[in-house]
């Protein structure tokens, strides 16, 4: 086999691995308390290399900078305040999305 088809079945293990050991963790209890915060902050962590990238980077391309900065700002807030993933990134979209309206 190919030396590309062994990369794509490491990755798909991985993502399987990291997907399917919780599930099967019946006793959260027995986590070491590390490991707990660890999997507390990845969200956050998530949400930095999600976001912030893209932020920095429209904010010289676009010639729009408040809208990248709000967007910014609204997922910072959001993240601090919901501790979830899908909803500050969802507030940056639509606080960007809205900031784009204006000229």
């Amino acid at each position: 086999m190919s030396q590309v088809l062994w990369i794509v079945l490491a990755c798909a293990l991985a993502n399987y691995l990291i997907r399917s050991v919780p599930f099967f963790m019946k006793d959260w209890n027995g986590v070491p308390r590390s490991l707990r915060r660890f999997l507390t902050i990845m969200p956050t962590a998530a949400l930095g290399a999600l976001i912030i990238p893209g932020s920095f980077e429209s904010l010289s391309s676009t010639g729009r900078p408040w809208a990248a900065l709000g967007g910014l700002i609204a997922a910072a807030l959001a993240a601090h305040k919901s501790k979830n993933l899908i909803i500050p990134v969802a507030a940056a979209v639509l606080v960007t999305w809205a900031l784009l309206q204006f000229p």
